[in-house]
């Protein structure tokens, strides 16, 4: 099981236990509770008493913030996967007297979204970004992901990316310029489309259910509330309206930052999933600008 798995599902648990704990609410034992028991278990004794308290800090915040009682009816449960599919990126689930608080939970890295693009993947329809790809964005990348197919195909499975000399310009390149090409076409639509489009984005990025970001690293706890649906007990959250543009602004040949109003930024990293060919790529989109004056962030010291 890779590392970061096991970092992440066992800072998961960290959290989950440590709400309980604290709010004298039990842990409910579902799908995901033994998987991130398990992997908390297979931390350093040291990394479990960091997580430990990165929780500790982060629930405190969050009971402060949303006015939590303590011993009230409820529970604390952990999500599964799937759920992020739908919109829902809460990790651990707070339910106290019916109202549910989410977290989602990260270790050292911030992403949000880790999207796939492939010759069958409509991604403008699968985003919620209004009506399906053009099919100039079809004959981009269609011919690209069917030589990915016919590699991975004819090796069995065996030839590895890496095998591939220059692959990055031959296959990231021109999926990523169609890709941004086709976000372009629908920012320069209607008014009404393109406003739609820049907020679905943003949502399809974010999330569509409210919920807090817990992200731990080796000094500080830092805590974002998106509150978009104004459930959560911080200001409401704005979302940006308009793709003001898209470009490679960290000067990667391989991500687009895709600028918007309110202060938005969000970059798409385009990589392979796997070590072997297949015919797909996916994205790690990470904010490169987040607006203090619409998100409500904190920030724990733990030195």
């Amino acid at each position: 099981m890779a590392i970061q798995v096991v970092n992440g599902k066992g800072f998961e648990w960290a959290v989950a236990t440590v709400a309980a704990e604290r709010l004298l609410i039990p842990l409910h034992v579902g799908q995901e509770q033994p998987h991130a028991a398990v992997c908390f278990t297979k931390l350093s004794s040291a990394k479990q008493a960091h997580f430990r308290k990165c929780a500790e800090g982060a629930i405190e915040y969050v009971i402060e913030r949303e006015k939590l009682p303590t011993g009230a009816t409820g529970s604390v449960m952990l999500s599964g996967d799937l759920a992020g599919e739908k919109g829902d990126v809460r990790d651990v689930l707070i339910v106290v007297n019916g109202r549910q608080i989410g977290l989602s939970c990260k270790t050292n890295h911030e992403a949000f979204k880790h999207p796939r693009l492939s010759g069958t993947i409509d991604f403008v329809r699968k985003w919620g970004l209004g009506g399906s790809c053009s099919e100039s964005y079809w004959a981009a990348v269609r011919p690209v992901f069917a030589e990915l197919e016919e590699i991975r195909d004819s090796s069995k499975s065996t030839t590895t990316w890496a095998s591939i000399e220059g692959y990055q310009e031959r296959y990231y390149q021109p999926v990523l310029k169609a890709w941004r090409e086709e976000l372009l076409r629908i920012a320069g639509g209607t008014d009404v489309s393109s406003q739609q489009a820049a907020t679905a984005l943003a949502h399809y990025v974010i999330g569509k259910i409210d919920f807090w970001k817990v992200v731990a690293s080796n000094s500080e706890v830092r805590l974002y509330s998106f509150n978009v649906n104004k459930t959560l007990g911080t200001k409401a959250t704005t979302l940006p309206n308009r793709i003001i543009g898209i470009d490679a602004i960290d000067g990667s040949q391989y991500s687009m930052t895709v600028h918007m109003n309110n202060g938005y930024q969000f970059n798409f990293r385009i990589h392979n999933a796997k070590s072997t060919v297949e015919p797909s790529l996916k994205f790690d989109v990470q904010a490169e600008g987040l607006p203090p004056q619409q998100i409500h962030q904190h920030t724990l010291d733990l030195s």
